[in-house]
């Protein structure tokens, strides 16, 4: 569905984004993890064509070097609306099927609301649903979780759920639910593959630079992480 290839980003003359290889199939849901700074919302924006990138992106088979609704939808962040539009003009914008999308999101019987009267978390899954309603094959979101409370959160895996999607974020149980993670540091990949093998607590401090302690859930093994109340351990006690 998506293929990047040797993606670099220089804004200037500095490099802001270093030889990103990634692929999403269809149905897959790939998590761009890292830090403030690392290069999650460069490596999204050039994938959807917004930014001028060196390399290659594919996406549905043909190339992508401009934004195209057709194939990609996207949610970036901090996303505004000019005007107080109803919530269900904003998402009309995307396409039709406007209750449709915002059943999926959990905001049925909102079309009439105003944008206006919405908490900054039900204004992120109006979004959402906008980009549902594109009915494009893959979606772009950049930090979905932003505003959502836990209801909103597991709206949003449900949403993501058998759906084709790149997700850039820095929350790690988000992450950790994904199909495989692609972990960034400074531009660069640290590591990428499934949760297991690249949320360890050694990966996570080089890229976070502070030590978590990781417990599988002993249900389903999905990787869960506490931060030590103790401040900021030594790096070099990580393995």
């Amino acid at each position: 569905m998506l293929t990047a290839r040797d993606l670099r980003v220089r804004l200037g003359d500095r490099v802001v984004l270093d030889g990103l290889d990634l692929h999403v199939a269809a149905g897959e849901v790939v998590a761009l993890l890292g830090a403030n700074g690392s290069g999650k919302t460069t490596a999204l924006r050039a994938v959807i064509g917004l930014l001028p990138y060196e390399g290659e992106v594919i996406v549905a088979g043909r190339p992508l070097r401009r934004p195209d609704p057709t194939r990609v939808a996207c949610l970036l962040q901090h996303e505004s609306v000019a005007f107080d539009l109803t919530v269900g003009e904003v998402v009309a914008l995307g396409g039709p099927g406007v209750s449709k999308a915002l059943a999926a999101v959990g905001l049925a019987g909102f079309a009439t609301r105003t944008m206006s009267t919405l908490s900054g978390g039900e204004r992120q899954r109006v979004h959402l649903a906008r980009c549902l309603a594109v009915g494009a094959s893959l979606l772009v979101l950049d930090e979905p979780t932003n505003h959502l409370d836990l209801g909103g959160r597991a709206t949003l895996r449900d949403v993501l759920s058998g759906r084709t999607a790149l997700v850039a974020t820095h929350d790690l149980d988000l992450a950790a639910h994904a199909d495989r993670v692609v972990l960034l540091h400074a531009g660069r990949v640290l590591a990428a593959g499934s949760p297991h093998l690249v949320l360890t607590p050694s990966n996570l401090a080089e890229a976070f630079g502070v030590v978590l302690r990781r417990v599988d859930d002993p249900v389903d093994g999905t990787p869960l992480f506490h931060l030590p109340a103790a401040g900021r351990p030594s790096l070099e006690k990580t393995a």
